[in-house]
């Protein structure tokens, strides 16, 4: 009874053992979700940024004042743009590069990312706070 006990947990433990993908593989797939599916919402992100940023105040009668966090992140947007067109050139070639370096620039891109848009909802709240009401006080 034991013995049959035991075959069957190490049965389920195999079974639920974690097999982790070649190093090929997982290159593969990083490369292809990065590329495929990141890349394209950052292009819709900053398209949208984009127009928010330099279209829009530019169709209001009258300017408004703009909270100095709004000036901060539209001064640092261009900065954003640039690293993450170099992100994307680096991933276009990526079987040029090592893949270290290629994991670690989408590390750090990732986190590009993550600065930003933690830094981008304080901005955005204080800018539409001060057109709607005419201050620029948060």
């Amino acid at each position: 009874m034991n013995f049959v006990v035991a075959q069957q947990l190490q049965k389920l433990r195999e079974m639920l053992r974690e097999t982790a993908p070649s190093r090929e593989q997982m290159a593969t797939r990083l490369r292809a979700v990065e590329k495929d599916v990141i890349l394209p919402v950052k292009a819709a992100f900053i398209l949208i940024l984009l127009i928010y940023l330099y279209y829009l105040p530019q169709l209001e009668e009258f300017r408004l004042p703009r909270s100095p966090a709004l000036e901060v992140v539209e001064r640092l947007f261009l900065v954003y743009v640039a690293a993450n067109v170099a992100v994307g050139i680096i991933l276009f070639r990526a079987q040029r590069f090592p893949m270290l370096f290629v994991q670690r620039v989408i590390f750090s891109s990732s986190f590009l990312d993550g600065l930003f848009l933690a830094s981008s909802p304080l901005s955005w709240r204080a800018g539409s706070r001060a057109r709607f009401t005419g201050s620029s006080s948060v």
